[in-house]
């Protein structure tokens, strides 16, 4: 069958499980049911959201709707939600870093600068804080699992751990890293993979991990930028919809259904290296999650294709004038 592509029409604000490969690491604490901040990959979405909100009960929690229209024939759901978890006193703090901000680009308009973008204060790590977490679900009708849980934190200046404090953290819960990579000057990467990842099958170039600041799948947390919660919806939809269409096409880059389950901390050092000023950190379980977008790319395709077949067989008696 000749592989077929499709556009999302619209994403909109709003919002068989695959027995993957066993999660592994050499002192065995890092595994299929590893957490982050108590969230596993063997919650259903209803239990993810609820410990969310009990454990951050002023989180912003906003839906990750998709909506397609392929050949006339619209399907819609959910891929997720993201949730804001920064204090109220980390968003008055970054309103007041705001006006401060403000204050001085006026100050340089009045001086006679103008109002170009080069006038404006940089801001730098440690300036604003911030606290995302993005869940993913498995986007199949009637699906109640997830496979993916990003975060993204920065820390305000005060408030920066210690590097090593945070290295002794993460290997006391999670055990020696499969990998490390970073420059450990600016940057210190520590992945933990299963082991399908050492087991790539002929013919995939797909990785089972990223360090050059790529999604793996759509779990982007907005790292490095973030221009607004309707564009980092948009943005995701076309990251999904992208994802499934080179599965579905059976692209090699997209086939990491071999890889099972992925854990990775990106720590972002301040200037000396010292204090950890962001920290990047996403749990996936990719073998599942190939799966899962697989099913869901054929699945429609095979309605498009049935819903184009009627369509044609409705109009199959329209003749022209000879």
């Amino acid at each position: 069958m000749q592989a077929r592509s499709w556009t999302a029409a619209a994403v909109q604000a709003g919002l068989t499980i695959f027995a993957s490969l066993p999660a592994h690491a050499e002192n065995g604490r890092f595994g299929a049911s590893s957490d982050i901040m108590g969230l596993t990959l063997t919650m259903s979405q209803d239990e993810a959201t609820k410990l969310i909100e009990a454990n951050h009960p002023g989180a912003v929690i906003t839906p990750l709707p998709y909506l397609l229209t392929v050949s006339g024939s619209k399907k819609q759901g959910m891929i997720g939600f993201v949730a804001d978890l920064a204090t109220k006193d980390d968003n008055a703090a970054n309103q007041r870093t705001a006006e401060q901000q403000q204050k001085e680009l006026d100050a340089r308009k009045a001086a006679g600068f103008g109002d170009s973008m080069l006038n404006r204060t940089v801001g730098a790590v440690g300036d604003v804080a911030q606290d995302r977490l993005k869940i993913l679900f498995n986007p199949n009708d009637g699906a109640s699992d997830i496979f993916g849980i990003s975060r993204y934190t920065e820390y305000v200046k005060g408030k920066q751990p210690l590097t090593q404090t945070v290295i002794a953290a993460l290997t006391e819960k999670y055990g020696t890293p499969s990998r490390t990579g970073g420059d450990n000057r600016t940057l210190i990467i520590y992945t933990w993979t299963g082991v399908g990842a050492a087991q790539r099958p002929k013919g995939s170039l797909a990785h089972c991990f990223d360090e050059a600041g790529y999604d793996l799948v759509y779990e982007d947390t907005g790292e490095g930028g973030f221009s607004g919660m309707p564009w980092f919806v948009h943005t995701t939809g076309e990251r999904f919809v992208s994802v499934v269409n080179l599965i579905h096409a059976k692209n090699p880059f997209q086939n990491f259904g071999f890889c099972g389950t992925v854990l990775q901390f990106k720590l972002k050092l301040t200037q000396n290296g010292d204090y950890v000023g962001g920290m990047g950190t996403r749990l996936l379980d990719l073998s599942k999650a190939y799966v899962e977008l697989k099913t869901f790319g054929d699945d429609l395709s095979s309605q498009t294709s049935a819903a184009k077949q009627k369509q044609m067989d409705q109009d199959s008696g329209i003749r022209p004038k000879l």
